[in-house]
C-alpha cells in the first residue's frame, strides 16, 4: 500500500506566484467614452480580449457614474460630445484623488490642430489619436497600458503584504524582546535563588559535617568506658556468674563494640571531603596493592583468592580510590558462601569517557529488591544474625565519594550468584 503524500505547506514564493498568476488572469476594466454608440462598438470589436472587460458610457455623466463604481486601467475618451466634451471631463477627471492616476488616450476626428494636441496633454492625456483609428496601433497602445496596470497592481499588492509582513515581524520581535526580557528576569531570578541555595546547602553541610565531628568524639570516649569496664567485668568476675548474668554481659560488650563500628562509619563518612582546586591522578595498581596489603590478613584467614586485569591510572584522590576498593573488595570478602572459599576479580575498561571498575564476586549475592537499598546509610541486609559484622556504612561512603567524582555506583547480582559491584569515574576532572 502506498504511503499518503503529506501535505504540502506552501512557501512565500508558492503565494506569490499564485498571486501573480490571479492577477494575470483577472481581465482588466477599459472605460470607452462616446456619444456615438457606433463608435463604442467599433472599439469593442477592435479590443475584443478575454483579458479585458470593456465598460461603456455615452456620456460624460455616464462616465463619471462608471468611474465612481470601479477602478478602471485605462480611459478612451471621445472629445466632441453634448454638454460636457473630453477635454472637460478629463480635467474633472484629474482633479478627484481616486481617478488622477487613470490614464486617458483621447480619440477625436475633428480637433487635429497641434493647440487641440496641446491641450489634450494639458488635460493629463498620454496619447492622442485621430479618427479612424489605426485598429493595430490601438491594440498595442492598450496592450502597454494594460500590462502596466497588471505591474502596477501587483506592486500595490506586493507593497501591502510586505507592510503586513514587516508590521508581523515588528510585532513578533516586540513578542521576542518581551520573552526575553522576562527570561532574563528569571533566570535572573532563578540564579540568584539558586545562590542562595548553594549558600544554605553549604552552611548546611558545614553544620552537618561539625555535628558528626562532635558527635562522634562525644560518642566515642563512653562508648570506650563501656566496652574497657564490660571486659574488666568479664575477666575479673565473669567465673562467678550464672547462665543469665553472663549472657547480658555479652550483650552489652557486642552492643558497644556495635556502636563503636557505627560511630567510625559515622566519622569516616563525614571525613568524605571536598576535592581541592588541584586534580588529583591516582594509579589504580599502586592503590589496589595497597587495599591487598590491608587485607592481607582476611584474605589469608578466608583462603581467599583475588585476582585483577590491568588498572588504570584515574583523576582521583588515591586516598578515596583505596577506601572505595577497599570497602567492595571487604564486602565479597565478608559475604561469602560457606562452603567455597571467596574469589574476587577486579577489572577496569573504559566506556563512554569514564572508567568503569567492576568487583566482581562469587559469594552470596544479593536479591534484585534490594539492590539499590546497599547503599543506604546504616542499612544491612544480614545483620540479624550476627555472622556478618559491620555497622552498614561501607556502601553509603563508596556511594558518597563515587558521586563526588560525577559516577555512578550500582551493583548487579542475585541471591546465591554472587555479586558485580560497578563504578564509574569520569577520564576528565569535572569542573567544579
Amino acid at each position: 500500500m502506498s504511503a499518503r503524500p503529506s501535505p504540502m505547506i506552501p512557501s512565500d514564493s508558492d503565494r506569490d506566484t499564485d498571486l501573480n498568476t490571479a492577477l494575470e488572469a483577472a481581465p482588466i476594466d477599459i472605460l470607452l467614452v462616446d456619444d456615438d454608440s457606433k463608435n463604442l462598438t467599433v472599439l469593442e470589436t477592435v479590443l475584443a480580449n478575454p483579458a479585458y472587460r470593456l465598460v461603456r458610457a455615452e456620456s460624460a455623466d455616464q462616465a463619471l457614474l462608471a468611474l465612481i463604481d470601479r477602478e478602471f486601467a485605462l480611459l478612451i475618451l471621445d472629445i466632441q460630445m453634448p454638454g460636457m466634451n473630453g477635454f472637460e471631463l478629463a480635467q474633472m477627471i484629474k482633479k478627484r484623488k481616486k481617478t488622477a492616476h487613470v490614464p486617458i488616450i483621447f480619440l477625436t476626428a475633428y480637433y487635429n490642430e497641434d493647440a487641440h494636441v496641446l491641450e489634450g496633454y494639458d488635460t493629463g492625456a498620454v496619447d492622442y489619436l485621430y479618427k479612424p483609428v489605426n485598429a493595430a496601433a490601438l491594440r498595442s497602445k492598450v496592450a502597454v497600458f494594460a500590462a502596466l496596470y497588471r505591474k502596477s497592481r501587483e506592486c500595490v499588492i506586493s507593497n501591502a503584504v510586505l507592510t503586513e509582513e514587516v508590521a508581523r515581524r515588528r510585532r513578533v520581535e516586540e513578542q521576542l524582546r518581551d520573552v526575553n526580557q522576562s527570561l532574563e528576569e528569571r533566570v535572573a531570578w532563578r540564579t540568584q535563588e539558586l545562590r542562595e541555595h548553594a549558600t544554605r546547602l553549604r552552611r548546611a553541610n558545614e553544620a552537618l559535617e561539625q555535628f558528626a565531628y562532635a558527635t562522634s568524639h562525644d560518642l566515642q570516649e563512653p562508648l570506650r568506658n563501656v566496652a574497657i569496664y564490660s571486659e574488666l567485668l568479664g575477666t575479673r568476675y565473669g567465673a562467678g556468674l550464672n547462665q543469665e548474668a553472663s549472657m547480658y554481659l555479652q550483650t552489652i560488650m557486642d552492643s558497644a563494640r556495635h556502636m563503636t563500628d557505627l560511630v567510625s562509619g559515622l566519622l569516616e563518612y563525614a571525613r568524605v571531603d571536598d576535592l581541592g582546586d588541584s586534580p588529583a591522578v591516582s594509579d589504580a595498581e599502586e592503590v589496589f596493592g595497597r587495599v591487598l596489603r590491608n587485607l592481607r590478613r582476611t584474605i589469608e584467614e578466608g583462603r581467599a583468592t583475588i585476582v585483577h586485569d590491568q588498572l588504570p591510572s584515574v583523576p582521583m584522590k588515591a586516598l578515596h580510590l583505596e577506601v572505595v576498593l577497599q570497602n567492595l573488595i571487604s564486602n565479597a570478602l565478608k559475604y561469602k558462601k560457606n562452603d567455597l572459599p571467596p574469589r574476587v576479580h577486579v577489572s577496569a575498561i573504559e566506556q563512554a569517557g569514564n572508567w568503569c571498575f567492576s568487583v566482581t564476586d562469587n559469594g552470596i549475592g544479593i536479591e534484585p529488591v534490594y539492590h539499590a537499598h546497599v547503599f543506604r546509610v546504616f542499612k544491612r541486609l544480614h545483620g540479624s544474625d550476627g555472622r556478618y559484622p559491620g555497622a552498614g556504612m561501607g556502601l553509603a561512603i563508596c556511594q558518597r565519594i563515587v558521586e563526588r567524582y560525577s559516577g555512578q555506583i550500582w551493583v548487579e547480582s542475585a541471591l546465591g550468584q554472587g555479586a558485580t559491584f560497578h563504578f564509574t569515574i569520569p577520564k576528565l576532572r569535572a569542573s567544579s
